[in-house]
């Protein structure tokens, strides 16, 4: 039967007794094998109200024959027979019953994502997921759950911002930096105001995204400079390829993949990236389209998807990820 890894959590009565009553519930559903529980975690709540009682935080190991959604709606269920109610996103409650993982599936529909979208740098589910399922595989990050675990506890605390307006990223990266007490990398401390356009120019018209524009961008993430405490940046290193590929320019594409992995050994990599993601109506634009495959990449990393029509959103989002990452 397929492996599924399922992730629990309740911060409101006797919780204790609530994760062992999801367990119980999961054991006794058709088609549906227990292999392994974990251990329970205390967990300090991220975002939301303020003044949230603790959350215990497990993960459960199981083998089915049920489907995504058939799955997901067992789950529902489940947290519906608690007493779990949605009247606040973040807010307390008595359970949350998430579907990590389900076999090497990946679903993006309204209502069913899987794998689950926050997982990969959430602490508080990969600590138990870890536990239990340390060798299972992110399919579409590339990692396993152990090596995620291990990024979070041993990447530098660098948070990458990217997206395709140079304004809403500045906008989003200090925003973060102030609430973060981070250091802030700008662009616009390391480029002249002509090189963030041509930087920024995702026509093919101008001479964009030249290696020595890599050059001044990657020199405050060097490894042999790098001091301690977070940091934001208000770009990523690959996003430079964008411009070549959305527009076809593939000796520029070979010149900047070439300078990238030269480099890529002595600079800091982020420990998280945070994409400022396009409209839908968008969702064909080429230069988004390089970017969020870019993004996607397996073996990339954890990402954090943010609006970019909603900047306050994209910071709520963006800080609230930070904070899960422990």
């Amino acid at each position: 039967m397929p492996t599924s890894l399922i992730s629990l959590g309740s911060n409101l009565g006797d919780r204790k007794a609530t994760l062992q009553s999801a367990v119980d519930a999961l054991a006794g559903t058709p088609g549906v094998k227990v292999v392994v529980v974990s251990s329970l975690y205390g967990t300090k709540p991220i975002g939301g109200p303020a003044g949230q009682a603790e959350f215990l935080n497990a993960a459960v190991r199981i083998e089915t024959l049920l489907e995504a959604r058939e799955l997901l709606a067992r789950l529902q269920a489940i947290e519906a027979a608690a007493g779990r109610t949605r009247d606040r996103r973040w807010g307390p409650r008595t359970l949350d019953c998430d579907l990590l993982l389900h076999g090497p599936a990946v679903l993006d529909e309204p209502d069913l994502s899987v794998p689950h979208p926050r997982m990969a740098y959430r602490r508080f589910v990969l600590e138990p997921a870890a536990e239990v399922a340390g060798d299972l595989v992110h399919p579409t990050v590339g990692w396993t759950i152990a090596r995620l675990l291990d990024h979070l506890n041993a990447a530098r605390p660098y948070v990458a911002v990217a997206g395709l307006d140079a304004g809403q990223r500045w906008l989003v990266a200090s925003a973060l930096a102030r609430q973060w007490h981070a250091r802030l990398i700008a662009a616009a401390d390391l480029l002249s105001a002509d090189e963030l356009l041509a930087a920024g120019d995702c026509s093919g018209s101008a001479p964009a995204y030249r290696v020595k524009f890599l050059d001044r961008l990657a020199e405050p993430l060097a490894v042999s400079r790098w001091a301690s405490g977070p940091v934001v940046g208000d770009f990523w290193l690959d996003q430079l390829l964008v411009s070549a590929l959305a527009s076809g320019q593939a000796e520029q594409v070979c010149a900047l993949r070439t300078a990238l992995a030269a480099i890529e050994s002595q600079v800091v990599g982020p420990k998280l990236l945070v994409v400022l993601a396009e409209p839908p109506v968008r969702a064909d634009h080429p230069p988004w389209r390089e970017l969020k495959r870019l993004a996607s990449r397996r073996g990339r990393g954890p990402v954090a998807w943010v609006p970019s029509d909603d900047l306050d959103l994209a910071v709520t989002e963006a800080a609230a990820a930070i904070g899960a990452m422990g």
